[in-house]
Formats: C-alpha cells, structure tokens, sequence
C-alpha cells in the first residue's frame, strides 16, 4: 500500500515521507492525527456515514476552514493489515464505494486519477471476449502485468522479503479491482 503503483497519492498515508506542513488527505489518516478539540468541534467532527472515508473528509473540510494540516515523520505507528485476500478486497471495495460519497457530500467531481481501477475493471470484462478477435486488444493487460510485475520486484528488493515476489502479482490486483468495483457500485447506488 506504500507503493505509488498500489495505491498512487494515497500511497503517502503509508510510508514515511517528509515533514509536510500543508499536508491533505493524501498525506494522512485519522489513525495517526491529532486535533484540538476546539477545531474538531468548529468542523463538525468525522461524518460517521462516510465510513471508512470519513477521515478524508474531514481533512478536506479542515482544510476549507482554513486550518492547516501537517505530516511529521516523527509520529507514526504500526497498522495491521488485513489478514485474507477477502477481507482486503473489501477494504479496498469499501474505499472506492466511500469515495463517491465523499466527493458527492463535498460536491466536487471525481478526479480522473480514481476513476483508472474502473476503467480498467471495465477493459478487462471487454478485452478477454476481443482478445479473440483482435490481440492487440491484450496489450494493456500485458503492461498493467509488466507493471504488476515491476513493483513486486522493487518491493521486494526494497524491504528484502522473497515473499513478496510472490504474494504481490495476486495484491495489486485486488487492490485495483476491488477498489475500481467499489467505485462503480458506488456511482450506481449513491
């Protein structure tokens, strides 16, 4: 989740960065902020229907109030992972489900960068019955798996764990596809 390509900008949130004194929702989760209480209040606290999003928008609205929010790379703690494949496809459903709700209770659009797992659950559900027909139509599934590949290589060179060679071609891909399922659920629904 610490890898740009696993979970771009929100990879921030899971590795340590830099000092950030004008940090966003990006940057943080409410696992590991602190806020005074009078500034809590004057926001209005987590929207609890936004679970788990809450803490993105909370940030965002932080941010519309004009507080400012900082990252240090001083306070950091240590979060379990989900322990079954299952249990993190719905984590990751649940974030992209969330996000359209987040974005429709702040009435903003979308931005394009979460749309990408959609476009791609979407590609893959057309490209296999193409593939028949036209093989290129195999060629960005054969780049997202060079990529998949990649980062599993430089994960596991990064944090020298043989294992990760292995189990990281089946992560992303749930994270991407539950993430971009969630989404679209979200859109129809929400």
């Amino acid at each position: 989740m610490a890898d740009f390509f696993g979970t771009a900008l929100m990879s921030n949130r899971y590795k340590k960065g830099k000092l950030n004194l004008n940090a966003n929702e990006n940057d943080l989760t409410s696992a590991i902020c602190f806020v005074k209480k009078e500034a809590f209040d004057k926001i209005g606290g987590f929207n609890l229907n936004l679970f788990p999003g809450e803490d993105s928008e909370f940030f965002s609205r932080a941010k519309k109030a004009g507080f400012k929010i900082a990252y240090t790379p001083d306070i950091f703690i240590y979060h379990r992972r989900r322990p079954t494949i299952r249990l993190l496809w719905k984590q990751f459903y649940n974030y992209g489900y969330t996000r359209v709700k987040k974005e429709r209770e702040e009435k903003q659009g979308i931005k394009f960068l979460y749309f990408l797992p959609s476009f791609f659950l979407i590609y893959l559900i057309f490209a296999i019955p193409f593939a028949f027909y036209h093989e290129a139509s195999l060629i960005p599934i054969i780049i997202y798996l060079f990529l998949v590949l990649l980062s599993s290589l430089k994960q596991t060179i990064k944090f020298n764990d043989i294992k990760a060679i292995f189990l990281l071609p089946f992560i992303y891909p749930v994270i991407h596809l539950s993430y971009g399922y969630g989404l679209l659920k979200g859109l129809i629904r929400v």
